[in-house]
């Protein structure tokens, strides 16, 4: 007897099924971390104070860089960069690692264009 496994249920690790699990992934691998380099060099090169509407964007793109990795997770698509499945745990590690150091960087580059360059 040979029973067939019904593979629509969920998606294989790295298959991307939708284009909003294209664009999570997009955000936090690729757009993300690149708007957030342009918005650094914007609050350093203008120096105009600590909340501007730079500021705000810079939160908003690293909030959606998570929430990227999170919809990824949740589609059964998301992998490793050694093709595993990822898990809460991978999860976890990226926003334990990404969200301090991305506000390290912010703190230092409104330091550095407020007071340090424009000051």
């Amino acid at each position: 007897m040979v029973v067939q496994a019904n593979h629509a249920e969920k998606p294989h690790a790295g298959k991307i099924t939708s284009f909003g699990v294209l664009a999570s992934r997009m955000m936090w691998t690729l757009l993300g971390p690149g708007f957030l380099g342009i918005l650094t060099y914007r609050i350093i090169s203008e120096g105009t104070g600590w909340f501007t509407v730079q500021d705000g964007c810079y939160g908003v793109v690293l909030l959606l860089m998570i929430v990227g990795r999170w919809r990824e997770l949740r589609s059964g698509a998301g992998t490793t960069i050694t093709g595993e499945p990822v898990t809460v745990a991978h999860l976890r590690r990226y926003v334990l690692m990404v969200a301090p150091s991305a506000v390290v960087v912010w703190v230092v580059a409104n330091a550095m264009g407020n007071h340090v360059l424009n000051g």
